[in-house]
């Protein structure tokens, strides 16, 4: 049987963990950099256990953000899909513009190449599984179509597999015979494909469409900021016509120019939320995230989060 490594906070001095920590996760096949919610009671572990075809680790954590920037996805040393799975507690993951919230036994697929963010609110554990974009891909055929979507943990087939990958990894921690491990791993990757081959699912769209779809949100994750960003901006950068993108993107309620909004909006309310960002103004944030007119801000902002973004603040920072 593969070893299990182990990673741990413990015995480290409280005022040294999070660099150590930090250190480990920028050193890791996917870098990372980590922000914990209350940087003095931080505390994690990590348990990684190469399995040949891929990786899985279950992260025990106290409460973290966990950032992977475009920079680190440069870095990463190979080309991997992600999938997470919380053995306990709620994660949320956010990619290319869209937010997964994945509760205890839930699933979803991301991709190590793309910038993304995992928030959590509480202690927690993560099974994370680190696969070869290749290797998916023959169970995935369309792995950028499904990207986000939450297989949920109590559905018939979502279910089945988030019990089966569970049950794989408790017996595994218990030094599971290494004999069947080539077979049981290649279990986990069909039956993860056959969790994405359902009716109705997204894994039916042409890959060079969902691959589009990728193109054009990273294009606009990139190009938040600036104010002049809009449909016929994309479009000419990503040298396709207006109305080509327009159909691409069709999303049904969450058109080109809706999801630049909401994207540059929850941008502000995560800055107006950073106790970090405190001395910095309402419409100073709002101007630094694409948006060039306070009235506009305003009323948008109210519309989408129920409050005005100043009481948002007070609430956020004061709560």
């Amino acid at each position: 049987m593969p070893p299990l490594i182990t990673y741990s906070t413990d015995g480290v001095p409280s005022h040294r963990r999070l660099q150590y920590w930090n250190d480990i996760a920028e050193a890791a096949t996917t870098p990372l950099v980590i922000d914990p919610v209350d940087a003095r009671n931080f505390s994690t572990r990590v348990d990684l256990a190469d399995l040949g075809r891929f990786r899985m680790s279950e992260i025990r954590s106290s409460a973290v953000s966990v950032r992977h920037s475009k920079h680190d996805a440069a870095a990463a040393r190979e080309l991997l899909f992600l999938i997470g799975l919380p053995l306990d507690g709620a994660c949320r993951f956010r990619q290319l513009g869209t937010e997964t919230l994945l509760r205890t036994g839930d699933f979803a697929l991301f991709d190590s190449t793309f910038a993304f963010d995992i928030l959590t609110d509480a202690p927690h554990r993560l099974l994370m599984l680190e696969i070869p974009h290749q290797l998916l891909k023959r169970s995935v055929p369309c792995p950028e179509g499904v990207l986000g979507r939450r297989m949920r943990g109590n559905a018939d087939v979502g279910g089945l597999v988030s019990q089966f990958i569970r049950r794989f990894w408790s017996a595994y921690r218990h030094r599971l015979d290494s004999a069947p491990l080539p077979r049981l791993t290649a279990a986990i990757l069909d039956l993860v494909g056959s969790a994405y081959s359902l009716p109705g699912e997204r894994r039916a769209v042409p890959t060079t469409r969902a691959m589009w779809r990728v193109r054009i949100r990273e294009h606009i994750e990139a190009h938040l900021d600036d104010a002049d960003l809009a449909p016929p901006r994309v479009a000419a950068a990503l040298r396709i016509s207006t109305r080509y993108l327009h159909e691409l993107f069709d999303q049904g309620d969450d058109t080109v120019a809706r999801h630049i909004q909401t994207r540059r909006l929850e941008r502000c309310a995560d800055a107006l939320a950073d106790p970090a960002q405190r001395s910095r103004s309402v419409i100073e944030i709002a101007l630094s995230h694409g948006f060039n007119n306070h009235s506009h801000f305003s009323r948008v902002f109210r519309a989408r989060y129920k409050a005005t973004p100043c009481d948002y603040r007070r609430a956020r920072q004061d709560g």
